[in-house]
């Protein structure tokens, strides 16, 4: 078995309002995590010992304070934040390591 690198992602929506002092967490937002090259969805792991911790949904739900925690392979990704139909956004060339 090959070690793998991975790196703890915690993170926080949050909504910009009247101006950009302001703002408040983003309930229940959905974050869609992808690999930036390819496009693909990244696999998501409950802990940092893939592939013994659990596999988890992607894209996911951020809980009720827009917060988010989970464990992915060292590399470059793309965070998509809402619905791209209603209101999103899009955070590139995320580096993880």
């Amino acid at each position: 078995m090959t070690d793998r690198l991975v790196a703890k992602m915690n993170g926080q929506c949050m909504r910009q309002f009247d101006n950009t002092a302001s703002g408040n967490f983003d309930a229940y937002q959905t974050v869609t995590v992808r690999k930036q090259l390819s496009g693909d969805l990244a696999p998501l792991f409950s802990g940092p010992n893939p592939p013994f911790d659990t596999l988890l949904p992607n894209p996911f739900k951020a809980d009720n304070l827009g917060r988010f925690q989970f464990y992915l392979d060292n590399g470059e990704y793309k965070f998509e934040f809402g619905d791209p139909v209603i209101d999103s956004a899009t955070i590139e060339n995320v580096q993880v390591y």
